[in-house]
């Protein structure tokens, strides 16, 4: 199974595994939300990692800060499906972390 990291502010790093991702969406708040697809038994659940950033990512060339944070996700995501190693490091802009990453489990 292979993992994506996520820089904190302190130098520790936040591990998200990279499989079974379903869905990459941009939060509410600054940041990006992964969904997960599992099963518990005869229940299907969904498991949603809420990434929150310290600051805003600013707009590039037209491009808002959402879809930078969702294609950084998503390029981090597909290097690291389905391998095993290091944890591939989410590429945010110098000086970028991530504040925050709340864990919530749904069943549908």
């Amino acid at each position: 199974m292979g993992y994506i990291s996520f820089k904190k502010s302190t130098g520790d790093v936040d591990l998200l595994p990279a499989d079974n991702v379903m869905h990459v969406a941009s939060n509410d708040v600054n940041g990006v939300i992964i969904e997960y697809g599992i099963t518990g038994g005869t229940t299907a659940t969904t498991l949603k990692a809420d990434i929150t950033f310290a600051s805003d990512w600013a707009d590039t060339g037209g491009v808002t800060y959402d879809v930078l944070q969702r294609n950084a996700v998503n390029d981090a995501l597909s290097i690291a499906a389905g391998t095993s190693g290091p944890a591939i490091p989410v590429q945010m802009p110098k000086g970028m972390f991530v504040s925050t990453v709340s864990i919530l489990l749904t069943a549908t």
